[in-house]
């Protein structure tokens, strides 16, 4: 699949479940993308941003299976808090 194809493919999907604005960017998906995630990963990815969640953080998330996003959102808050 090429990354032509892995964007569009995203975007059927987000389109298929629902979201009228795509939730992520198309260098979002690009660096999905570039470091082997599949568009499932990528739907997972998109679902969280759209519920507020950084793209790094869900990201990462996706990757840690020890942590939800909802940990780094809490974090994300409270270093927000800080500054």
């Amino acid at each position: 699949m090429t990354k032509g194809e892995f964007i569009a493919e995203c975007h059927r999907g987000f389109a298929k479940y629902g979201f009228t604005v795509p939730p992520l960017s198309i260098p979002e998906l690009a660096y999905l993308f570039r470091e082997g995630f599949s568009v499932d990963d990528a739907y997972s990815v998109a679902c969280d941003v759209n519920a507020d969640i950084p793209f790094d953080d869900a990201v990462q998330a996706l990757c840690d299976v020890d942590r939800g996003p909802w940990d780094y959102a809490e974090e994300y808050e409270h270093a927000r808090e800080e500054v």
